[in-house]
């Protein structure tokens, strides 16, 4: 583990990092919630509704809601509901003191074990700046990025403790601060490559920076301490493939088979390489090919991961910072590359909040040797010319100016580059302010999509534009006719024109492609209990609650339906199940069902 020999201004350097990742996202402190998941995870959640309880605590432990397992996400969710109610700016600045907290701790961390402040800072900097992480601090449902990865930082800390100092109690702390960060999102079931990886560099525990030199006995002890990490691991991602099947967003293996995923991970890990370097036209969500990926194009990007590895792997011994950070970000992708494909985006620039911080370790890096090989090389070709010349003398103080250039060119370039790219993340911050914007955006950036045409829709519907979400829900059908979703939310644009018996059409259909779906069973009720069907409604709002029991809305709909046909019991016993569920039914209903008890609710 290297060691500083100067005095490292890690204060200094870390309040310039904090101060700097503010001033660039700022403006997500004036967005407010999407209608995009953060419905799910906060503003539509019951649970987190009531803010921090014991109950809502107990339910972030047992539930696979929103396809996941993430009980400390949910408990952070509920603490900001606490703490702010239903303000977003205090949710988003939760997100954004999260982030910046990453940045420092990074920062702090690589000047810890490379005794290399500036170019410590210099990755921070690009961490925290890089416009590719807006969506992960600008969308207040993923808080699962900036958790996750604050408990990974902060075990990468414990295991330096456990390295320098090693106990039973250090590293009890390791695994303690990797299973929460597992149980923020599943993203870190690479942490014990990731540390294996600091083992090579910087720390040194393999020997040599040719790692062939280490002795084999050393390096399967090191992956042997690793184990219990693994372990968390392998369980962690099970629970997740369970989560994600059970929530449906799982692809199924004969509609996308293994040659279009690998296909398009290739393509993928390319991309996200381009939009480091450029980051332009970034978008919330990009459509996946389907197996439709021209060939130029995976051939290109195969050949051009292929000539980085052999280049990387070349360079391992005098500059064993390449395979590292290229293993960092080949590695850390893996979980979310789309070989295992969850829901139906192409790639995701949240996907990259861990993984580029192995690119921003090479460029850091190889910026530094880059400016120590031009001066020495600039020097032996003067020296040569002084040797050639008739007196054999170089001009006076021409090597000294000579040395400083690069290094005050390369300054400048350092400075221009972080403001271009605060300037950037200010200006992908605001695309963030509202659903609409984002997704208007999204589609003129990204191409058209089943999916950003369905949520476009939905955000043009709840500011009361039915007529302007049916065009882009129709648009999303002609993508995919088989777009569940998109049918149900056509049907309900329907619904509030009148068109009751076309909405009906939409939702039967959307059951017809998925039988179990809870939101389109009861929106189908609430459909045919308006054209008086209300024994088919019955039938409907019972199918809604046997697919998710605890469905408020369905329930108090049921009460509803059950109160026109005059079991005012079974109407009591629903209204009592809706509000166990979060939700409170019409207080019109309510009062009808308290005078057919005499005036009063039953005990």
């Amino acid at each position: 583990m290297a060691a500083s020999t100067h005095s490292s201004p890690r204060l200094p350097a870390s309040l310039l990092l904090a101060a700097a990742v503010l001033a660039a996202l700022w403006p997500v402190l004036g967005n407010g919630f999407l209608a995009y998941d953060d419905d799910r995870y906060v503003t539509d959640n019951p649970k987190v509704q009531a803010g921090l309880t014991a109950p809502g605590v107990a339910w972030a432990f047992g539930s696979l809601h929103a396809a996941n397992w993430h009980p400390v996400t949910w408990i952070s969710h509920m603490l900001d509901t606490e703490l702010y109610g239903d303000r977003p700016a205090g949710h988003h600045l939760t997100s954004l003191l999260l982030h910046a907290a990453n940045t420092v701790l990074l920062f702090l961390l690589l000047d810890r074990m490379t005794g290399l402040a500036w170019r410590s800072a210099i990755v921070a900097a690009l961490f925290g700046l890089h416009p590719l992480h807006v969506e992960s601090v600008a969308w207040i449902a993923e808080r699962k990025d900036m958790l996750s990865t604050f408990f990974w930082l902060l075990a990468i800390a414990a295991y330096l403790g456990h390295v320098r100092r090693p106990r039973a109690s250090r590293y009890g702390l390791v695994v303690l601060l990797v299973a929460l960060a597992l149980a923020s999102k599943p993203m870190p079931v690479t942490a014990p490559f990731t540390l294996l990886l600091l083992d090579y560099w910087p720390l040194g525990r393999l020997g040599p920076a040719d790692a062939r030199a280490a002795p084999r006995r050393r390096f399967l002890w090191l992956v042997v301490e690793k184990l219990p990490l693994l372990g968390l691991s392998v369980a962690s991602s099970v629970v997740t493939l369970l989560a994600q099947r059970a929530g449906g967003a799982l692809a199924a293996v004969d509609a996308l088979p293994l040659s279009s995923r690998v296909a398009n991970a290739a393509v993928a890990y390319a991309a996200y390489l381009g939009k480091t370097l450029w980051p332009a036209r970034l978008a919330v969500h990009y459509p996946h090919a389907l197996g439709d990926l021209p060939g130029w194009k995976v051939a290109a990007a195969v050949a051009l991961l292929g000539a980085l590895t052999l280049l990387v792997f070349r360079e391992r011994r005098r500059r064993p910072y390449l395979p590292f950070g290229w293993l960092w970000y080949v590695g850390t992708l893996v979980p979310v590359i789309g070989l295992v494909q969850v829901g139906s985006q192409a790639m995701a620039d949240r996907y990259t909040y861990v993984p580029l911080i192995g690119i921003f370790v090479i460029v850091a890096w190889g910026s530094a040797d880059l400016l120590e090989w031009v001066p020495r090389r600039a020097s032996r070709q003067r020296r040569a010319a002084a040797g050639t010349a008739s007196d054999g003398r170089a001009p006076a103080g021409s090597d000294r100016g000579a040395e400083r250039a690069p290094g005050l060119l390369a300054g400048l370039a350092i400075v221009l580059t972080l403001v271009l790219l605060a300037t950037g993340s200010w200006v992908q911050a605001r695309r963030w302010s509202d659903t609409v914007t984002l997704f208007e955006y999204a589609l003129a950036a990204a191409g058209p999509s089943a999916k950003a045409h369905n949520v476009f829709g939905q955000a043009l519907g709840a500011q009361g534009r039915p007529q302007e979400a049916i065009e882009h829900y129709r648009r999303a059908l002609a993508l995919n006719p088989r777009f569940a979703m998109a049918r149900n939310n056509l049907g309900g644009a329907l619904s509030v024109l009148g068109r009751t018996d076309e909405a009906i059409r939409e939702y039967e259909e959307a059951i017809r492609i998925v039988p179990a779906y809870p939101e389109a069973h009861n929106n189908l009720g609430t459909a045919l209990a308006a054209s008086g069907r209300t024994r088919e409604a019955i039938e409907h709002f019972t199918l809604a609650l046997a697919a998710r029991p605890d469905y408020g809305k369905a329930h108090a709909n049921l009460a509803a339906a059950l109160y026109s046909t005059g079991d005012y019991t079974g109407a009591w016993k629903e209204v009592a199940l809706a509000r166990r569920a979060g939700f409170e039914p019409p207080a019109a209903l309510v009062k009808r069902l308290c005078e057919k008890a005499g005036g009063a609710e039953p005990p």
